[in-house]
């Protein structure tokens, strides 16, 4: 508690500092301002004295106060008093970029009541084989493709969970067992990159890019993003068998558990029918017009309305993640409505 409440109040101190050096460089009150909301932002989400999710609620709430001015203050009226109004710096929680990830957020979890994640997982890692290099490839790879649609962390979890059966028949010192679980990860981290939905800084800046009046749909962003992902997953499986090189290419048994209802039930059908259903509407955004936004909300209508979700399963999503993501875009909003983005181009050219 001590150590937090000296980092809030050194950072305040930098930022009224740096405020006051601005101003005496001449900079216009709006673009300091901003400046300054950045960096107190900035060292608050690296030191966290308060939560990620409270300081994004504070650059919002910051915004307002001085850009929207709803209190009058003349020193922080803009040229013509065209302020921008409260509802600019309020729709960042709003952004159809974060109602895309929420649903992404429900599909995932779908996914793990049901079982439809492991399922993937038994499906694909079986057919790449069962020699150690093409078992850590399989790995790796459905560690990539599921990540694109669930958390990095949680599909990390998953797999380095559902290898420990086929670790332990192995000697401690067997350069596989390390090979595998520095894959998983790397893997997880690298299909993030492939979807709008597979991490957050991928949403935050198709919400900026959005308030540039640039849309990238979200089959535009996989067209682009996937063939990276293969590369780089092939280029860390690479280095992987060459950091830990095995004399002897081992054979593994790879088994895996059904679903617990197994893959007839009733759940198990419904979610893989709105899995898919969702990932082509996304997929053909172009075709039939709907944003991927609103496609997102349907998991959260129809999961409930078919009892595969319930009030429980919605409270428990990470809505602190939509927060943080909100306050992203937030800093996008105010670069723009303080009219920073201009400047600082100005200051770039030569």
């Amino acid at each position: 508690m001590k150590r937090n409440l000296i980092s809030m109040v050194l950072t305040l101190l930098t930022v009224g500092i740096l405020f006051l050096i601005q101003v005496r460089f001449g900079l216009p009150i709006n673009i300091a301002i901003m400046n300054c909301i950045f960096v107190l932002a900035a060292v608050f989400w690296v030191l966290e004295p308060i939560p990620g999710y409270a300081t994004s609620i504070l650059v919002i709430f910051l915004e307002i106060i001085f850009f929207a001015n709803p209190i009058g203050v003349s020193y922080f009226e803009f040229p013509r008093n065209k302020n921008p109004s409260t509802a600019v710096f309020l729709s960042s929680l709003a952004d159809s970029s974060i109602v895309l990830f929420l649903g992404g957020f429900v599909l995932a979890k779908a996914c793990v009541k049901t079982g439809l994640d492991r399922f993937f997982a038994n499906r694909i890692i079986r057919r790449f084989g069962v020699k150690s290099h093409q078992v850590l490839l399989g790995f790796m790879f459905t560690t990539g493709f599921i990540s694109m649609w669930m958390s990095n962390t949680a599909t990390t979890s998953m797999m380095i969970a559902l290898s420990f059966p086929m670790l332990q028949m192995l000697p401690e010192k067997e350069p596989f067992r390390k090979a595998l679980i520095l894959g998983i990860p790397f893997a997880a981290n690298i299909g993030g990159v492939g979807t709008p939905i597979g991490s957050p800084p991928n949403i935050i800046a198709m919400g900026i890019l959005r308030q540039e009046g640039i849309v990238v749909s979200f089959g535009t962003w996989m067209f682009f993003a996937v063939p990276l992902v293969i590369v780089l997953i092939l280029f860390a499986w690479l280095l992987l068998m060459k950091l830990f090189p095995q004399k002897d290419l081992l054979e593994l048994v790879v088994e895996f558990q059904e679903p617990e209802e197994g893959t007839k039930s009733f759940s198990f059908r419904i979610t893989t029918a709105i899995f898919f259903g969702t990932v082509l509407l996304w997929f053909t955004e172009n075709l039939h017009g709907i944003p991927a936004g609103v496609v997102a909300l349907l998991p959260l209508i129809l999961f409930p309305v078919f009892g595969i979700l319930n009030e429980k399963d919605i409270n428990s999503l990470d809505w602190s993640v939509l927060l943080l993501i909100a306050g992203g875009i937030g800093i996008g909003v105010g670069f723009q409505q303080s009219g920073m983005k201009f400047w600082f181009s100005e200051f770039l050219k030569p």
